[in-house]
């Protein structure tokens, strides 16, 4: 069994690879000029999912105070209320990774990524219109937990199913390049997310904001889930899932995983423990707000100027990753996150929270590097999933079990606040995951065949 499953190993840079593909059916030779057309066509089909998934989650964390105030019972704790609502979706992320993964090793990732992209368009127009504490009063925040379980499902399944979708559509040698585009998107929806939020910060008066201006990030984003799903009407499996052989059809791949390749889920869980990006995009801005009465906006301000930098300064990297030394650049910037970004950001916090230019400054090198490692981090993680039929399940609840327990930083970080500790044991917290992040992708690296390996 074990030789049989190693015949099927295809990794990214893999030679062997190289023969599979060229072994397609001569059929399909006959189609070569128009690929590359619709290769990107899915693509953009898959990255609009990406976008809006995470739009929307850092909509809701830069709106935390307002959801506070409106669907909970007038009180002092309105952040953490806030911040609650945001945390709450990360807890069912790995029922929705079951589900969707279930889903896409059985019946197709195209399938799963249709059902999962209606859910969340149901989910994000339920909080455009979800009814006030004020007007229902405790059906409020039922209500509001419910449309947030409800995307946590949805999110579970759609961004992995759509990284193995492309992974297994595109040749080998654009492997890396198309992962990490897959993970820009996902970057750029929480740019314009933040971007979306400051505008209308700027635009509407504190009154305005409170009472409607806080829906109108998710009625826009309804508009693009729309457009996607739709688009998603015409997309195909890939070929390799298609014509998979007959041991590759996995009846249980939840199963297989937990029983074979539980040692590659430990893994990857164990890799992304330290991602920092929802803490500085969504409750940072708020903590500054909540600190300074002035800060709101400037705080905001350099949140989106350092995304939109770091988006941009990314782009190179983006375009030369094939040909670059990833796994020790991954490393390399992750370890630059721990040790410089993050110390400065919160070692300079308190004194230049209020102004906008230095607080981008200190902010950007943190987001830059975080931002690089995960475009990486990704490619990194599908060197270990070369079995078709559990590839879905394993990247999809090995991420989502990840971000049940760290997604909710932003939580942690709110509480350790409010609990008297100073701004800096939120960076002790996060350089101290980074650090285990990196011994782990050491340690993976080592063992890298012995993992994928199973008994």
């Amino acid at each position: 069994m074990e030789e049989d499953e190693e015949k099927t190993t295809t990794t990214i840079a893999s030679p062997e690879a190289k023969d599979v593909d060229r072994s397609v059916d001569s059929d399909d030779s006959r189609n070569v000029s128009s690929k590359p057309l619709k290769l990107y066509n899915q693509f953009f089909v898959i990255a609009v999912g990406n976008f809006v998934e995470w739009y929307d989650f850092a909509v809701i964390g830069n709106v935390a105070e307002q959801i506070g105030e409106n669907f909970f019972p007038p009180a002092d704790d309105k952040l953490s209320k806030g911040f609650l609502i945001f945390s709450v979706a990360f807890f069912v992320r790995p029922f929705g990774a079951l589900l969707f993964g279930y889903i896409a090793d059985t019946y197709g990732r195209v399938f799963s990524l249709k059902v999962s992209i209606g859910l969340m368009g149901a989910a994000t127009l339920g909080l455009g219109i979800c009814p006030t504490y004020s007007m229902v009063s405790y059906a409020a925040p039922i209500i509001l937990i419910t449309l947030r379980l409800m995307q946590g499902i949805s999110v579970g399944g759609e961004g992995y199913t759509a990284a193995v979708h492309l992974y297994e559509k595109v040749e080998e040698d654009s492997r890396i390049w198309f992962l990490a585009m897959n993970q820009f998107s996902q970057m750029l929806g929480a740019t314009i997310g933040n971007i979306v939020v400051y505008i209308l910060l700027t635009t509407l008066s504190e009154e305005q904001m409170s009472s409607y201006g806080f829906r109108l990030p998710f009625i826009l984003s309804v508009i693009l889930i729309a457009i996607a799903f739709v688009m998603r009407t015409n997309l195909q499996d890939s070929e390799e899932f298609i014509n998979r052989e007959t041991k590759e059809i996995i009846t249980n791949p939840i199963r297989e995983t937990m029983t074979k390749h539980w040692k590659v889920l430990i893994a990857i869980v164990l890799m992304r423990c330290s991602d920092p990006m929802w803490t500085l995009t969504t409750w940072l801005p708020d903590y500054i707000s909540e600190s300074h009465q002035n800060g709101s906006k400037e705080s905001n301000m350099a949140i989106v100027l350092a995304l939109t930098i770091s988006t941009i300064l990314s782009i190179p990297f983006l375009l030369l990753s094939h040909k670059l030394p990833w796994e020790n650049l991954m490393i390399l910037f992750k370890l630059a996150a721990a040790c410089i970004g993050c110390p400065l950001l919160f070692g300079l916090l308190n004194d230049y929270m209020t102004h906008w230019l230095i607080l981008t400054a200190i902010v950007l090198p943190y987001i830059f590097f975080e931002s690089i490692f995960y475009i990486l981090l990704d490619a990194f993680c599908f060197t270990l999933l070369p079995f078709v039929g559990t590839r879905t399940t394993t990247i999809t609840l090995a991420h989502n079990i990840s971000a049940y327990v760290f997604g909710t930083l932003p939580l942690w970080s709110s509480m350790i606040v409010e609990s008297g500790k100073p701004i800096w044991y939120v960076g002790i917290m996060l350089s101290s995951f980074a650090i285990f992040s990196v011994g782990v992708i050491f340690f993976v690296k080592s063992k890298r065949n012995s993992i994928i390996n199973f008994d």
